[in-house]
């Protein structure tokens, strides 16, 4: 696509913001247009630009735009040096036309005197997926139902996700401040500003959230760990108000001496909880049963070795790195905000499908002992002496429920 003609040139010739409806692109066209247009800093324009692309929308329009286009978009930007897309180009909903929308800030070329040495300072730089930016952009059914149930399900990152709304909330009032003083905005503060979806519906979220992390106090929904922080929080408040009540008198001793019982009520409460929660990635149950296969893949290497590999050994080792990225797939998907324990539970999956393999392949050696009678003593054999025979003619009915039965309640999120 020629760079000075058609909507990549009227992309480079734009001096003021410009929206363009991208329905009807292909994979080709988008990447070609993006070339053309972004491929080299824009000349025109003197001061920074917005370009708006409409890539999507709702119902009445969907069928005009592949559910494949901001990918394409964004993987060709990346292409012509828009390293950070996902941060320059933000996804963004509009409620009013029910449209979505990635928007550009381009890279330019500025006349001497013009602040051109001041334009990477004023490329946009929030990062649209993170949690900071769509807590407040979020409505509030939205933040309940969706987010923090997939993305912060401890006591701990809620906390963490809390603290972190607070924060975005106070950036956005420090926004309000400078308007109100008459500065404009950079373009990143504008983004910001622009995706806050109100103080009243995020104070509105704040307010669930607290009620959401002092429920799983009360309810003793928490590992172990989670226990042991909130009763050291609730003995250090403990030792705090007993140097507030020794130093006071009067109503105001009566007023402490009551939080202090209720602190040592809560206090109380939290010690007899079991607090045995154990969290599990949310894909864990796939991930551990296409580890499984994949211990089996590896296995075959062992085999292709001594040259022994059949034409059905050579398919499933084909399919060793489809396994692998099938799993890192899954785990991705699984990855949680604020959570420090994310490698602590794919080691875990690890070793569930490190013990299934081997029970598995237990079971298998058994079962060819007692078909083949004395056809190889390899150290096999050793399995085949604990003798369950009867056992090992009954897993075709238990191979399904054993499974679930040892992953199914392992995650607290169901």
């Amino acid at each position: 696509m020629d760079a000075g003609h058609g909507l990549a040139g009227d992309i480079r010739q734009a001096v003021a913001n410009e929206q363009f409806d991208l329905g009807g692109f292909t994979e080709p066209r988008t990447h070609d247009l993006i070339v053309a247009a972004f491929g080299t800093p824009l000349t025109a324009p003197t001061e920074m630009i917005r370009f708006t692309f409409i890539v999507g929308g709702g119902k009445l329009v969907r069928a005009r735009y592949s559910e494949q286009l901001p990918k394409w978009m964004t993987a060709a930007l990346r292409e012509v040096g828009y390293v950070n897309v996902a941060v320059l180009c933000p996804h963004q909903k509009d409620t009013g036309a029910n449209l979505l929308t990635i928007q550009v800030f381009p890279r330019l070329t500025l006349a001497v005197g013009t602040g051109g040495e001041d334009l990477e300072d004023k490329q946009a730089t929030v990062d649209v997926d993170s949690p900071e930016y769509l807590c407040i952009s979020s409505d509030l059914e939205t933040f309940q139902r969706m987010i923090v149930p997939a993305k912060a399900r401890s006591w701990v990152q809620k906390k963490r996700f809390l603290k972190a709304l607070q924060g975005s909330m106070s950036a956005f009032q420090h926004l309000e401040e400078k308007l109100m003083r008459g500065e404009a905005l950079m373009p990143v503060e504008q983004l910001m500003y622009d995706g806050n979806i109100g103080l009243e519906v995020n104070t509105e979220k704040c307010v669930w959230l607290q009620g959401e992390i002092k429920r799983m106090v009360d309810e003793g929904h928490l590992t172990k760990a989670e226990k042991d922080e909130v009763i050291a929080t609730l003995q250090q408040n403990l030792e705090h108000i007993a140097e507030d009540v020794d130093a006071s008198s009067g109503k105001k001793k009566d007023k402490l001496l009551e939080k202090q019982a209720t602190i040592q009520a809560r206090l109380a409460l939290v010690e007899s909880h079991k607090a045995n929660v154990v969290y599990r990635l949310r894909k864990s149950a796939e991930i551990v049963k296409l580890r499984v296969e994949l211990l089996g893949v590896l296995a075959l290497q062992e085999k292709e070795r001594s040259l022994s590999l059949t034409s059905e050994d050579m398919r499933k080792l084909e399919g060793r790195h489809a396994l692998e990225s099938a799993i890192a797939d899954l785990e991705e998907q699984s990855r949680e905000w604020f959570d420090d324990a994310f490698e602590a539970k794919c080691a875990l999956d690890q070793k569930d499908a490190d013990a299934l393999y081997k029970k598995k392949k237990a079971k298998s050696s058994s079962g060819g002992k007692s078909t083949s009678g004395s056809s190889s003593s390899t150290s096999w054999a050793t399995v085949g002496k604990k003798k369950p025979v009867s056992k090992a003619a009954k897993p075709s009915t238990a191979k399904g429920s054993g499974f679930a039965a040892a992953f199914g309640n392992d995650s607290d999120s169901d």
